[in-house]
C-alpha cells in the first residue's frame, strides 16, 4: 500500500513537473505583449501595374474557412485596372510546421505578396509549437520567401475565448515574434487583435460564436478593413 501510495506521488509530480514544462516552451509565463502594426519592411509598391496583382494566403482554418480572401481579391481588383488574385493554402488544424512544408505551393509563381498566420494554432496546447521551434521556422521561411524575391505580411487575425483561449496560454509570446520579424526589417505584421478585444461581448460572441473561428460577417467586419488600408497604398492604381 505505502509502495503504491508513493508511486502514485511520483507519477503525479512527473506529470505536474511535464506540463509546467509545456506550459514553459510554449510560452504561457512568458508575459509577452501582443506586437502593434508594423509595415515598414513592406516596398512602397508590390506587382507590375501591367498584370493582376498576385496575393497567397498561407495559414490555417483562419483562412481556409469563410470567404475573406475572395473578398479581399474583390476589394484589390476593384481599385487596380489590371484586377487581381487571391490564393490561398490553408488547412484547419495547421500550425507552422505544416506551413513550412506546404510554403513552395505559396511562393509558386512568385505571387506578389505573401500573407501568413499561424500563431492561433502554434500557441495551442493540444498540437501547438514550442516558441523556439516556431522561432527557427519562422526565420526559415522569411529567408526562403525571400530568396524568392517575395515580401511578406504577418497577420495576428483574432484572439481565442473562453475554452480555446485557456488551451492557448502562450498566444502573445507567439505573436511576439511577429513582432520581432517586423521590427528586424524581415516582414511586416498587421495587428487586428485589439480591434477584435474593443468589441464589447455582446457584439463579439455573434461574430466569433465558438470562441474561435469568427463567421464571414466577423472577418468583414474586423479584419478586412485594417488589411485593405494596409495594402491599398501598395496595390491600388
Amino acid at each position: 500500500m505505502r509502495a503504491a501510495i508513493v508511486l502514485l506521488l511520483a507519477l503525479a509530480l512527473l506529470a505536474g513537473g511535464f506540463a509546467l514544462h509545456r506550459l514553459w516552451t510554449f510560452g504561457a509565463f512568458a508575459g509577452a505583449e501582443a506586437p502593434e502594426t508594423d509595415l515598414s519592411a513592406l516596398p512602397d509598391r508590390i506587382g507590375d501595374p501591367a498584370r493582376p496583382l498576385r496575393v497567397s494566403v498561407l495559414g490555417t482554418s483562419l483562412s481556409r474557412r469563410g470567404d475573406w480572401p475572395a473578398r479581399l481579391e474583390a476589394r484589390l481588383a476593384a481599385c487596380r485596372a489590371a484586377g487581381a488574385e487571391v490564393r490561398r493554402v490553408a488547412r484547419p488544424g495547421a500550425s507552422i510546421r505544416w506551413g513550412a512544408q506546404a510554403l513552395p505551393r505559396a511562393l509558386e509563381g512568385p505571387p506578389d505578396l505573401l500573407l501568413m498566420e499561424f500563431s492561433i494554432n502554434d500557441a495551442s496546447l493540444a498540437h501547438g509549437v514550442p516558441v523556439a521551434r516556431a522561432r527557427a521556422l519562422l526565420d526559415d521561411m522569411l529567408a526562403r520567401a525571400e530568396a524568392a524575391g517575395v515580401p511578406v505580411l504577418l497577420l495576428s487575425m483574432n484572439p481565442a475565448w473562453g475554452r480555446e483561449r485557456w488551451e492557448r496560454p502562450g498566444h502573445a509570446a507567439h505573436l511576439a515574434l511577429y513582432g520581432e520579424a517586423a521590427r528586424a526589417g524581415r516582414a511586416g505584421f498587421l495587428d487586428v487583435l485589439r480591434d477584435w478585444e474593443a468589441l464589447p461581448g455582446a457584439e463579439r460572441r455573434p461574430l466569433a460564436p465558438d470562441g474561435l473561428h469568427p463567421t464571414p460577417e466577423g472577418m468583414a467586419r474586423v479584419l478586412l478593413p485594417p488589411l485593405e488600408a494596409a495594402l491599398a497604398p501598395l496595390a491600388c492604381d
